[in-house]
């Protein structure tokens, strides 16, 4: 075997792995966009039978989830959350707080103007229209590693599942190897043709998983991004970095601002 190439050798193979990679924007049976752009133009959205990983630290990581659902679920592409952690009642919060332009700790409070009632009930409505906002919710806390396979499998068949995201992997019921059920998911969404995203966030998460070079998960997907806080919350406003990996063929950093306010996040 020969391990040695020219650049000329390197270009090439560089140049067939891009026209390889479908385009979201191109050919939206393959891939399904994210919905933020800064993402979208570096990874070219969520490919089907693909892996992507999110490794964050616990601040901001919900946010992030919730948003990016509302986004995605607002194209009447079917979405599922399988959380080991996230409750029915903040995730239906965020989504209120998304659709209604009312902030998420006026919700909370439950101290609402006329005029918020209003949005809110339309915002209501508008959930309440199965095809307006299809999304799949599962709490699998106790769940194994093959009943989280199963109910994918399930809604996928039976529901029209379109993407899978499982978040805090960590707190599933058995204490599974992570290689064996990254690899059995890859299996999955090759299948089920569908991406599978997982959301990795721990408050103990080691320094070195928000580096490349050193995170474990890096050959386990084909797309790795690393959410880091970059400082102190100003006001409602929090600064964080994206550090994107696509197949080994990317890696960038983008700055991003997070709004507590909207639950938000754009590009700085």
């Amino acid at each position: 075997m020969d391990n040695t190439k020219n650049a000329w050798q390197l270009a090439q193979e560089a140049l067939l792995r891009i026209s390889q990679r479908p385009s979201a924007l191109k050919d939206s049976r393959n891939s399904i966009p994210s919905e933020f752009d800064f993402l979208d133009d570096i990874t070219g959205g969520f490919k089907n039978k693909n892996l992507t990983v999110f490794t964050c630290s616990e601040f901001g990581s919900g946010a992030f989830l919730t948003s990016m659902l509302e986004k995605i679920c607002k194209k009447r592409i079917c979405a599922g959350l399988f959380s080991f952690k996230m409750s029915f009642a903040l995730l239906g919060l965020g989504f209120l707080s998304k659709l209604s332009g009312i902030p998420f700790s006026k919700l909370k409070s439950g101290m609402l103007q006329k005029e918020e009632e209003e949005r809110l009930n339309n915002a209501v409505s508008f959930l309440s229209e199965k095809n307006n906002f299809p999304l799949i919710m599962e709490n699998c806390r106790f769940y194994s590693f093959e009943e989280l396979s199963n109910s994918i499998r399930s809604k996928a068949k039976n529901d029209g599942l379109k993407i899978a995201f499982i978040d805090s992997l960590s707190l599933m019921r058995q204490s599974e190897n992570q290689i064996e059920i990254f690899a059995e998911s890859k299996k999955l969404a090759e299948e089920l043709n569908i991406p599978i995203v997982f959301f990795l966030s721990n408050p103990e998460i080691r320094k070195k998983e928000l580096e490349f070079e050193k995170n474990p998960y890096k050959n386990l997907c084909e797309t790795l991004i690393i959410l880091k806080q970059d400082s102190e919350s100003h006001d409602t406003k929090t600064e964080f970095t994206f550090g994107i990996s696509v197949e080994d063929l990317y890696c960038r950093e983008v700055e991003i601002i997070f709004d507590s306010k909207t639950l938000d996040f754009y590009k700085a």
